[in-house]
């Protein structure tokens, strides 16, 4: 059984790797939207998906490509979830036993992008926008009811600047 490492020690050997991942010279990598790529995320704080392995890292979506240095990524995980958060697509032969976490998503750097994976089918890939975007939805603070509901005076509610 391999040692077990305490949040201190693995955040100090990331730290390292961090450092050596953002002072290389820059290789720009040839990537695209729906990829599947190993990614170093390092090790994070809390419920952060951190990365696994010696050098931190897991698979992940290539949701939306910003320019050829960053990306908006959703991280996999092999531990199923049944829930509307999480995409199964452990039906793609290179992807066996994954779910794409759709509370996890972030922009990264494509300094952190290990080797490309495989690309997903457009279906799939379709499928994930539109979850994503309906998660993503803003919420009303009165509920699904918003527009027939009118705050009391006693309820705070946040005023935006167009106010």
């Amino acid at each position: 059984m391999p040692p077990k490492f305490t949040t201190t020690e693995l955040l100090e050997e990331w730290s390292t790797q961090k450092i050596t991942i953002a002072t290389k010279e820059r290789e720009f990598v040839i990537f695209a939207e729906r990829e599947v790529w190993m990614a170093s995320l390092g090790e994070n704080i809390g419920v952060e998906m951190n990365g696994k392995n010696s050098n931190f890292s897991r698979p992940v979506l290539i949701y939306r490509k910003y320019n050829k240095e960053q990306c908006f990524i959703f991280p996999l995980t092999s531990q199923y979830k049944n829930d509307k958060y999480h995409l199964d697509l452990s039906h793609i032969p290179f992807l066996m036993k994954s779910m794409v976490s759709l509370t996890q998503g972030r922009t990264i750097d494509s300094k952190r992008l290990i080797r490309k994976m495989g690309r997903l089918p457009n279906k799939d890939f379709e499928n994930i926008k539109k979850t994503a975007l309906g998660f993503l939805e803003p919420r009303s603070p009165f509920g699904n009811n918003a527009e027939t509901m009118v705050p009391n005076k006693n309820d705070k509610v946040k005023k935006t600047f167009s106010e």
